[in-house]
């Protein structure tokens, strides 16, 4: 399929800027896009590789300057690309409406208009099927399940008996809906299976990806709520409740008699313990494993979960450790050195008192860390300069500053590229907020939108590390003291 610029514009409804005669028949990322080839602009990073892309146009949300290539402007991105990708999506034979010669159909089945039944379908007795919808080949549904109307069962999968699928819904091949739970009880020394004699029910609007397996409940339903979205290799236990339009991906796991809140992100290899509530909006970054009830609007890492800002924390300094280790070995032969002096003068009980003072002196004094810790108390120093106390304060992963005691204010940051902005977003109006990043990460900075809300205090030099402090604070920016 081929259409002129003007011609897909008219598609998505979007204005279109330069040439509008050039034909594309084809949608792709920028860097491997040919010349009838339309990409898209998402973000900063894509304007700045359009520059060097084969690409015949470009779909984005404001006009790029400077770039001559066909600019076809929407409100939505995203939106309007997936319209595009349907254009030129793969024309594929539809579904023939009937039942083919090779399926076997039980008593009492009820079958709607349009649908179609492919190759070695097993319908078992008492089962209803929707209009149009579409049973593949070689898939199985058991006794006295309902199909609703406009879905899509692909190859193999199978629906065992007294479950229920809602309309418009789409199960790719090989996924099992239903199958009996993972519960077992210990009777003279052995695991008996207990009776799974619910059943499961999905409703609206939900995708379900390849290879997943939900669970029939003891009593009761395992449930998935209207327009969730399941990735592939996805476990349900029995019993599970889940919300509206959650996203599960990738190879999550969730026990049994767990409830999801509406809204609820689980990133891939997310395992969720059994018996748990998870709130509304809840978003669980990825490997991560969540053990206790999670309230609404939460987002968590880690094993267990925890909250995000405070798990990157433990992770960074998680890997400081060698050298916070050797530091320590130093401290202690420092303090070795310092006992074997005051051994020496402890002859004298005077002499002993008077050392004993100066060694508690030593410890206790807040010049201590600048003889210990110079380049952390250095930084501690500056950022002091500026910081009201309230303010929140960001150190670079790369920074090697191991033990800056600047409370609770104190945060690491992974991503230069995407952190920054995310931070400002949702701190900006609160308070001021300090970075300290490396030279070298200034450059992946300024690419993004949270470099024009930037101002520079400082530079730092530490062990030959040219570091960079930043800051929201406009009038710190008139101001740069010597370090």
């Amino acid at each position: 399929m081929k259409l002129t610029v003007s011609e897909l514009a008219k598609q998505i409804k979007a204005d279109v800027i330069n040439d509008d005669f050039v034909e594309v028949d084809s949608v792709g990322p920028v860097k491997t896009a040919g010349k009838r080839t339309i990409t898209f602009a998402t973000d900063a990073k894509h304007k700045i590789e359009l520059e060097n892309s084969r690409a015949g146009a470009v779909i984005t949300d404001r006009y790029i300057e400077n770039l001559l290539k066909p600019q076809l402007i929407v409100k939505d991105v995203r939106l309007a690309l997936i319209e595009v990708m349907k254009l030129f999506a793969p024309k594929l034979k539809a579904a023939v409406e009937g039942i083919d010669s090779t399926a076997k159909i039980g008593r009492n089945v009820k079958i709607a208009r349009g649908v179609s039944i492919g190759a070695n379908v097993v319908i078992s007795d008492g089962v209803e099927i929707g209009e149009n919808t579409v049973i593949d080949a070689n898939c199985k549904i058991g006794q006295n399940s309902k199909i609703g109307k406009n879905c899509r069962l692909d190859c193999s999968v199978v629906v065992y008996h007294n479950c229920t699928v809602g309309n418009n819904v789409n199960i790719q091949a090989n996924s099992t809906i239903g199958s009996t739970g993972f519960g077992y009880y210990l009777v003279d020394g052995a695991h008996r299976l207990i009776p799974h004699n619910g059943g499961v029910i999905i409703e609206d609007f939900v995708d379900i990806g390849a290879n997943c397996c939900i669970d029939r409940a003891k009593f009761g339903n395992t449930i998935i709520g209207a327009g969730t979205k399941i990735d592939n290799l996805v476990q349900i236990a029995h019993n599970v409740i889940i919300g509206k339009c959650c996203l599960i991906t990738a190879q999550v796991g969730i026990a049994g008699s767990t409830t999801l809140g509406d809204g609820v992100v689980l990133a891939g290899q997310v395992g969720v313990a059994d018996n748990i509530e998870i709130g509304n909006g809840v978003i669980v970054g990825g490997k991560s494993g969540v053990i206790h009830n999670v309230t609404a609007g939460q987002k968590l890492f880690g094993m267990p979960a925890m909250e995000k800002s405070e798990a990157f924390r433990i992770i960074g300094l998680t890997r400081r450790l060698p050298k916070m280790a050797e530091q320590l070995k130093q401290l202690g032969i420092k303090v070795e050195r310092l006992e074997s002096i005051v051994r020496i003068f402890a002859k004298t009980k005077w002499i002993a008192a008077a050392a004993a003072v100066v060694l508690v002196g030593l410890l206790i004094s807040p010049y201590t860390r600048a003889i210990f810790e110079p380049h952390e108390y250095r930084v501690e120093m500056l950022v002091k300069q500026y910081q009201d106390g309230n303010d929140n304060f960001y150190v670079s992963a790369n920074s090697h500053l191991e033990d800056l005691r600047t409370g609770k204010g104190l945060f690491i940051i992974f991503n230069v590229a995407e952190v920054p902005g995310k931070i400002l977003s949702d701190h900006a109006r609160l308070k001021d907020s300090f970075f300290l990043v490396s030279y070298k990460d200034l450059t992946k900075l300024k690419e993004t939108t949270a470099w024009n809300q930037l101002s520079f205090i400082n530079e730092v030099d530490i062990e030959g590390q040219e570091l960079v402090l930043l800051s929201t604070e406009k009038s710190a920016a008139l101001i740069k003291p010597k370090v």
